[in-house]
């Protein structure tokens, strides 16, 4: 198998799918350097192939910012454009630009998003405008709460509902003192 080039590359090829009938026939245990030479292989190969995903992941992200870069400078170019390069009458042209435009978006990542640019996370040119009303329909506080402040409203509540229980005691007391008349009157009245 190895004593013709194109048989040796076919057999190398087969190895490095897995399949090592090409050495079979060699008994690996009486043939140290058979073994040294098969462990090495898989050794450099398991490299290379590492190195070459490695090369093409790296490509692809490239890519990726590449193509995110040539986004947001799009974007800028055309606000530019918009503002700058526009008559009134033009940038009123309901079909040139509508006055509801919709968006479709995974809430949760949004809501991530935003809150990252709150806390001033934001690794953009600017900083996005986000309105009251989408701060709303996400149903996103202000700031997050500290553990510290949880504490002191249930606190605060309980309190409160303490002493909401405390003033209506006598009220309550009252109520059932008259509870006990009246059945002491209905047992009378028979």
């Amino acid at each position: 198998m190895f004593m013709m080039m194109g048989s040796a590359i076919s057999a190398v090829y087969l190895m490095l799918t897995g399949d090592t009938s090409s050495i079979s026939h060699w008994d690996l245990n009486n043939s140290p350097p058979l073994l040294i030479l098969v462990i090495i292989f898989s050794f450099v190969a398991t490299i290379y192939l590492m190195n070459l995903f490695i090369g093409l992941l790296n490509n692809e992200i490239n890519e990726t910012k590449t193509r995110e870069a040539f986004l947001n400078l799009r974007a800028e170019m055309l606000e530019e454009i918009e503002l700058l390069y526009m008559l009134p009458h033009q940038r009123r042209k309901p079909n040139w630009f509508p006055f509801i435009i919709f968006y479709e978006c995974n809430t949760v990542k949004l809501r991530e998003h935003i809150r990252d640019i709150q806390n001033g996370k934001w690794s953009g040119y600017k900083r996005p405008y986000i309105s009251e009303a989408l701060i709303k329909a996400l149903s996103l506080p202000e700031e997050q709460p500290s553990l510290k402040k949880i504490e002191d409203i249930i606190k605060e509540l309980s309190l409160r509902d303490i002493g909401k229980v405390l003033k209506d005691l006598p009220v309550l007391k009252q109520d059932i003192k008259e509870l006990k008349e009246s059945i002491e009157d209905m047992k009378t009245n028979k």
